[in-house]
Order: C-alpha cells, then structure tokens, then sequence
C-alpha cells in the first residue's frame, strides 16, 4: 500500500484498533469462561474487516499471552492440500496444528483460541462449520488444546460450539 506523506490509510488495521480497547482487562486477568474470551475478543477487535484467522494464546492460568498472531491466505476448503518439506502432502488445517505446536515450544501457551473472521452475518456458513471441524481435529491430532473457537463477523462475535456443527446456513 502506498500512503503520501502525512496521510493516512484508507482503512484502520486491527492493529491499531486493538491498541484502544473500550473494556479494560487487566493485563493478568484470567478468562476462566468462554463468555469473558467472546467480550475481551469483541473489545479487541471490534467487528470483521476482511478474511483472516486470529490466533490468541493462553498461559496454564488462562491468561492471554503474547503475540496475538493474524493468519490470512488459507483456502476456502480446508480439504485442499499443500506439500511442506517437513510434512509431506497434508492438508492445511494439519500445516496449521502442526505450526501453532510449534509456536508453543516457543510462547510456552497452554491452549489456543482462534477467531475466524469474515464478513458477513452472525449465522454460520458452512465454511464456518468445515474450518472449525478441521481444526479441532488436526489440533486434537498433534496434542494441542484448542479451547473455543469464535467467528469474528459484522456485528461481533459469535462463539462455535458443537452444536453448531450441524446448524450450517444454507
């Protein structure tokens, strides 16, 4: 993106609008339920600005710890598969377990959160339901605690559950 001196973008990054939160958490709040992850997730990031996948970690004390890691370039279909020197041919949710395993030898989390953002209403799209099957899978298959999983969409966010896994919009 090109930006003449002294003007600023034409669209705000989550990266800036994280830095203003409106509700305050304190720095070692514990999110004990999945109710004060959706708020402090609603908080920071506001509303869906394009496709991506937010990563957030937590500490054995459920504490959010750094980075918070953004992830965009992932495919629709979560079944198409790319070749790694280190995994062979696998699926992208496997690339991605197995990376964000890796990430916690060096953050040292205890267990990972991830909101899928992308525009559009709060129903669940069947892209919604296929990305959230896989990954629970996939971290389940390399040892990884993938505690919930949220959809980041227009008006805020919504949490995935189980449930969800059969309530797909059309």
């Amino acid at each position: 993106m090109r930006v003449r001196a002294g003007a600023a973008p034409a669209a705000a990054t989550k990266v800036e609008r994280m830095t203003e939160p409106t509700v305050r958490f304190e720095r070692d709040h514990a999110f004990a339920s999945d109710v004060d992850l959706e708020e402090m997730i609603a908080d920071l990031l506001h509303g869906a600005n394009r496709r991506q996948l937010w990563m957030l970690f937590l500490g054995e004390d459920d504490v959010l710890l750094d980075p918070i890691v953004p992830c965009d370039d992932y495919p629709d279909d979560p079944a198409l598969t790319a070749r790694t020197d280190d995994l062979g041919t696998v699926t992208f949710p496997t690339i991605l377990a197995h990376r964000v395993a890796s990430l916690r030898e060096l953050i040292g989390f205890a267990s990972v959160v991830l909101v899928w953002e992308r525009r559009g209403s709060d129903l669940l799209t069947p892209t919604d339901i296929a990305w959230s099957r896989a990954m629970a899978e996939s971290a389940a298959d390399v040892g990884v605690d993938l505690r919930v999983q949220f959809v980041l969409h227009d008006r805020g966010v919504r949490q995935i559950t189980p449930v969800d896994d059969g309530a797909a919009a059309a």
